[in-house]
């Protein structure tokens, strides 16, 4: 591959791979604060209705179909559909008018446009993961994974940081905006040849749910452990956070300083794997991650009733901890995901893992450990423990034959 094949390839993957958490930050909090003001009728109370239904919907449809596309016709290609359509959606909401132009219709626009946009989600990481895992070489080089990875802290941090800056909606619009560059380098690596050689596929979903749903469902009980760290540390960082610093900006640089732990974590991670193998990184992920489940239980039950120097304490000793441990498990998955599945489909498996992964372990978990034990400090023990458990029993699953 060319030098400047490279590079371009490269930002392509660095998009891919920042794309998903930066989106993902700044319309968490424009579904709830910006959106309703300007696209809803006067004296909403409630987030735009569905955004949550709509969110969980276009993800797995969005990876089915660039599953299918890169599995067939080339991962950069998928990779760049995925970007353009993800990036596009956004600019199109920075310049949608409002409710008080176009009526009912900008809130339906709107809908349609956010369904858009996370289909365009469903397969952004995973064509950066399954460029990673075949342009590599050596399935344990960490290389071009280190590149993928680190761009998930890279948007989480420039979006708090943004959104710690923003003071109205008309703001937040720029945001939006701001991803027009990134339709430019979806559309030049679209026209380029894929220069990867695949073993093509005729019918990847249905290849994968005859000879694959194994692997399928190895991969998204390895994601997630990684999904409910991440949800964990969010909520979890949030809640003390507003004890501690009592204002909202305050929480946002926060949680923006204690996400820079996630870092030295995909770092210590990817080059465990290298020496030791990824299976056993893994494992040593999921076993702290029971560890700090079990170690948070007396630290949250001392520091939740302290006020302000109850939530100091849990804030600055432990979320850190439970960060450090997110970029741990999540850094290893570009390499693990990929190497579940066969080149013919790749891509559709290792998008699914992800999407699925991250409803499992974000979404299903918490709501099944709140209902085996009402008690909070041992629900949030048990959701940890929960997807930890899944994680080990994923690492039984062999990688395919290349």
């Amino acid at each position: 591959m060319s030098v400047p094949s490279e590079r371009r390839d490269a930002s392509l993957a660095l998009v891919g791979g920042a794309l998903e958490h930066f989106d993902a930050c700044i319309q968490a909090v424009a579904v709830m604060f910006v959106f309703p003001p300007l696209f809803e009728p006067p004296g909403a109370r409630q987030a735009l209705p569905g955004a949550v239904l709509t969110w969980y919907l276009a993800r797995p449809l969005g990876a089915m179909l660039f599953g299918a596309l890169g599995d067939s016709a080339g991962g950069r290609r998928a990779l760049a559909g995925a970007t353009m359509l993800a990036a596009g959606s956004s600019v199109a909401i920075g310049v949608l008018p409002g409710f008080a132009t176009l009526g009912t219709a900008s809130t339906v626009a709107l809908s349609c446009l956010l369904f858009l946009h996370a289909a365009g989600l469903g397969g952004t990481w995973a064509g950066a993961a399954v460029w990673a895992f075949d342009g590599a070489g050596d399935a344990r080089d960490p290389r071009r994974a280190k590149l993928v990875q680190l761009a998930a802290p890279l948007g989480i941090v420039v979006a708090q940081g943004l959104l710690a800056l923003h003071t109205g909606p008309w703001d937040l619009r720029l945001f939006f905006l701001a991803s027009t560059p990134l339709l430019v380098i979806g559309l030049r690596a679209w026209r380029a040849p894929d220069e990867v050689a695949r073993r093509a596929s005729s019918a990847p979903l249905r290849e994968l749910a005859r000879r694959h749903l194994g692997a399928l469902l190895a991969g998204v009980c390895a994601v997630a452990c990684s999904a409910a760290l991440r949800s964990f540390a969010m909520s979890f960082g949030l809640g003390s956070g507003q004890s501690a610093f009592g204002s909202a900006r305050g929480v946002l640089l926060g949680v923006l300083s204690a996400l820079v732990l996630m870092v030295p974590g995909i770092l210590l991670a990817l080059r465990l794997s290298r020496s030791w193998g990824t299976r056993p990184t893994m494992g040593l992920g999921f076993a702290l991650t029971v560890v700090a489940g079990l170690l948070l239980i007396p630290l949250m039950r001392g520091g939740l009733g302290g006020g302000h120097s109850g939530g100091l304490m849990i804030f600055f000793a432990a979320t850190p901890a439970v960060v450090f441990l997110l970029g741990f498990t999540y850094g290893p998955l570009a390499l693990f995901l990929p190497a579940l599945f066969p080149a013919g489909v790749r891509f559709t498996g290792a998008a699914l893992s992800l999407v699925l992964g991250n409803l499992l372990g974000a979404t299903l978990l918490p709501r099944l450990a709140t209902l085996l034990l009402p008690d909070r400090e041992l629900g949030q023990c048990a959701w940890l423990g929960l997807a930890a458990a899944l994680g080990m029993l994923a690492l039984r699953r062999r990688d395919a034959s290349m």
